[in-house]
C-alpha cells in the first residue's frame, strides 16, 4: 500500500553542480555537491554521501524504536557508513555499515531484534537488489556480530 508523503521539497540549482535546499527549523541551507564523493569538499555533501547518511540515520532509528518496544535498553548508538561507486553508469555499488549500539551485555534475542530491526529500515529496503549491503554490529562490550 502506498503511502502519502508529504509536502514537496523545494531543491534549488544554483550552478556550478551544486544545489541546496532549506532545512526545517529555518537553519541554513543544506548544499549538495554532485562530485563531493568523488572530492575532497568540505563544505558540501554529495548526493551519494546523503543517500547512505539517510540509510544510516534511519537504521539507528529504527534500532532505537524497536529497543523501546521490546524493552532493551540502549545508551549512545551511532553509525559509520562507507560505499563504493561503479563507474559508467555511475551508481551505487556497495554501502557498508558499522553499528556501534551501547548498553549492557545483549542476549542473542536481544541482537536478533536489534539486527532485524535496522534491516527493517525502509532507505535499506528501498536500495536496489544489486547494491551490496554490508551491516556490522559493535556492541558495547567489544562483541561483533
Amino acid at each position: 500500500r502506498v503511502q502519502p508523503n508529504m509536502e514537496p521539497i523545494l531543491v534549488e540549482y544554483k550552478g556550478d553542480l551544486r544545489s541546496q535546499v532549506a532545512q526545517p527549523g529555518g537553519q541554513g541551507p543544506l548544499v549538495i555537491h554532485a562530485h563531493g564523493a568523488e572530492e575532497s569538499n568540505p563544505d558540501a555533501f554529495s548526493p551519494m554521501q546523503l543517500l547512505v547518511i539517510s540509510m544510516a540515520s534511519c537504521m539507528l532509528s529504527s534500532i532505537g524504536h524497536a529497543a523501546g518496544v521490546h524493552g532493551i535498553p540502549v545508551g549512545k548508538l551511532q553509525a559509520g557508513v562507507s560505499f563504493t561507486l561503479h563507474r559508467k553508469p555511475t551508481r551505487l555499488a556497495s554501502v557498508r555499515v558499522e553499528l556501534h549500539v551501547e548498553g549492557p551485555a545483549y542476549d542473542e534475542k536481544q541482537k536478533r531484534i536489534l539486527q532485524l530491526a535496522s534491516e527493517a529500515c525502509p532507505v535499506y529496503r528501498s536500495l536496489a537488489q544489486e547494491v551490496e549491503k554490508q551491516v556490522v554490529f559493535v556492541f558495547a562490550n567489544g562483541e561483533g556480530a
